[in-house]
């Protein structure tokens, strides 16, 4: 999650995911609540999702909405895009993951991509 910083590149987005972990910064907690998930096609899946998260140096929380697009090239499901708004903490959990209890964890695990019924457009 980024501060609100306006459309990014992959490269921008890539360059500050690997200065976080060269300086050290980790999640405390991840959890994703609310995960939907629309298939517009058998090879693409938009999941709507609210994320909440704290770094380990921090004590406050951030929470977002956001919303991501999942392709299947090749058999692997790539993220081909992201947008997440900053949202008020607290929700009605539907479907909640916790990231650290689940290694590799993400919300399109959540969607059940391969094994379940999903909303189509």
């Amino acid at each position: 999650m980024f501060a609100e910083t306006g459309v990014i590149t992959r490269d921008t987005a890539l360059a500050a995911i690997r200065q976080e972990n060269s300086d050290g910064r980790r999640w405390a907690s991840v959890e994703f609540d609310d995960v939907r998930c629309v298939s517009a096609t058998p090879d693409a899946t938009m999941l709507a999702y609210r994320a909440r998260a704290r770094w380990e140096h921090e004590t406050t929380q951030i929470s977002v909405l956001a919303s991501s697009l999942y392709v299947n090239r090749d058999g692997a499901w790539r993220l081909v895009f992201h947008q997440q708004t900053p949202s008020p903490g607290g929700s009605h959990a539907v479907g909640r993951a916790r990231i650290q209890d689940r290694p590799g964890g993400s919300p399109l695990r959540d969607c059940s991509v391969a094994k379940g019924p999903r909303t189509r457009i």
